[in-house]
């Protein structure tokens, strides 16, 4: 799809420092023109010549350069994704060699590393991911549903291939990708901002305002504000297009939704983080993310039946999205060694809506065969349409507790132990609504629901891990890990149509 859309855009990039200058002005580049803008770079950088940047990770859960660390570990810097003009996660995960995903509309996504996933079928009653999510300290891993932070003033993302079960615990079989934002700076003003203006050819425009400012509040105390939004212009059409059901011969058309350029995306946000050093030795940074995103349309096509960059649909499908994430970190020192705490509670809502005729077509057709004069009836007998949609009614929260003490990473032989408590609640309400239904057969009482998917999925998980390393020499290392952990699961609910229920 990337190679059919053509791209323009203006933006302007700016920072404000006492002890930096400007950045450059930066061209900004459409989402689906991200390939051509990564083959300039290598350009840029010849003529610039060869240059040597030092990589900070915290990959083991203490600060390393990368080349010092022992295990596969990717990373995609803050000057990178800004070159990169990246905004959100369909953005940066085309640029993390070792992840892949199965796409949806932003918001939905499959994760793999080396190939290995669970959760793949997007059923929230089954299995959990094995790919852990990380935003800062906070596990925030769900089925199906990446939490897709607007990445603008991100100090990087980390990948860690493979098992990570020993520091990171479970959803981390087959890997984990960390999401690192930037933190207060002690005794230093900063100021900087993004506006871009762009538009597809054969698509919509879309624009972009974003900024942050870091300021100094005495000599022990920094305040980090950030704000963003953000508009996807749309690509996709929704064309005419009528359905003859076989077994009523009920025909259906979508002549209301008709429309060009229908799949658009809006999110905005705030970040405030506020680090205070209580003295020498301790720090406290307590910090919250609101983001808020709505889209509307699908991020699917049909160039086969209908055309390239066209679908059709029967009802409006559109997704509105709110969440706020509260952390706390406290660091300090004990003699030669470092403790840390990292409490965050995250609270997600999201209500969407989307079309569901296409499998209502399958099962006319299946009833046609087997000689039904319907699929559904009406309120007064007869044969009703079939066509219906899906409404998504959820709420997540979570909340995770870590304690770790750490030895100072200088040291021959180090260490680091820690306590990990998480609990994660997923409240979720599905319908399956054909409105031309009778409400006599409806499971919500005078409704229009065939089918509904009414549960409450808690997970909760304890764990104790430890991890030693020894250097034998500058070339040999030798690192033993172990965690204990103890993993609850509850489901309760219904899941079924009227039948279920007598």
């Amino acid at each position: 799809m990337s190679n059919t859309i053509a791209q323009r855009s203006i933006a302007t990039n700016e920072a404000i420092s006492p002890t930096k200058t400007p950045l450059a002005n930066a061209v900004s580049q459409h989402r689906k023109s991200l390939l051509a803008t990564a083959l300039m770079l290598p350009v840029a950088a010849m003529a610039q010549g060869p240059q040597l940047e030092e990589v900070v990770v915290t990959a083991q859960k203490r600060t390393s350069n990368l080349q010092d660390t022992p295990i596969s570990v990717q990373v995609l810097g803050n000057e990178r994704m800004s070159q990169l003009n990246i905004s959100n996660f369909e953005d940066y995960i085309k640029f993390l060699p070792t992840v892949s995903y199965s796409p949806g509309q932003p918001g939905q996504a499959l994760i793999f590393m080396r190939g290995i996933t669970s959760g793949n079928n997007g059923n929230h009653s089954a299995s959990m991911p094995s790919v852990g999510v990380y935003l800062d300290e906070q596990p925030i891993t769900t089925i199906n549903e990446v939490l897709d932070i607007h990445a603008y003033d991100i100090a990087r993302i980390e990948t860690l291939a493979g098992p990570q079960g020993t520091l990171f615990g479970s959803s981390s079989q087959s890997g984990t990708l960390r999401i690192i934002t930037n933190k207060p700076n002690l005794g230093e003003f900063e100021a900087g901002y993004n506006v871009a203006v762009d538009t597809i050819d054969g698509g919509d425009n879309g624009y972009t305002g974003e900024g942050f400012i870091n300021l100094p509040i005495g000599d022990n105390t920094a305040l980090r504000l950030v704000g963003w939004h953000d508009k996807q212009g749309g690509y996709i059409d929704n064309v005419f297009d009528s359905i003859n059901y076989a077994a009523s011969g009920i025909v259906k058309t979508n002549e209301g939704l008709v429309k060009d350029d229908w799949n658009e995306v809006e999110t905005s946000g705030l970040r405030a983080q506020l680090k205070i050093e209580l003295n020498d030795n301790w720090t406290v940074t307590p910090a919250i993310t609101y983001q808020e995103r709505e889209t509307e349309g699908v991020w699917d096509h049909d160039p086969d039946d209908l055309g390239d960059l066209e679908s059709r649909a029967f009802f409006d499908s559109f997704s509105d999205e709110d969440w706020y994430q509260a952390g706390l970190t406290v660091r300090g020192q004990i003699g030669d060694f470092e403790l840390v705490y990292a409490g965050a509670y995250l609270d997600r809502d999201k209500t969407s809506q989307y079309d569901y005729t296409g499998y209502a077509e399958y099962l006319e057709d299946l009833y046609a065969y087997y000689g039904y004069a319907c699929y559904l009836y009406s309120a007064d007998g007869s044969c009703a349409d079939p066509s219906q949609l899906v409404t998504g009614d959820e709420n997540w929260n979570r909340t995770s507790h870590e304690l770790r003490l750490q030895s100072s990473q200088d040291q021959r032989l180090r260490f680091i132990v820690g306590l990990f408590y998480q609990d994660q609640e997923h409240d979720f309400d599905l319908q399956w609504i054909p409105p031309d239904m009778d409400p006599a057969g409806s499971i919500i009482p005078g409704g229009h629901t065939v089918w509904q998917t009414k549960q409450v999925r808690e997970d909760s998980d304890k764990a104790i891990f430890g991890e030693v390393s020894y250097d034998f020499n500058d070339q040999f290392t030798l690192l033993v890990g172990a965690r204990y952990y103890e993993y609850e699961n509850e489901l309760y609910g219904f899941n079924g149509f009227i039948g279920h229920c007598t």
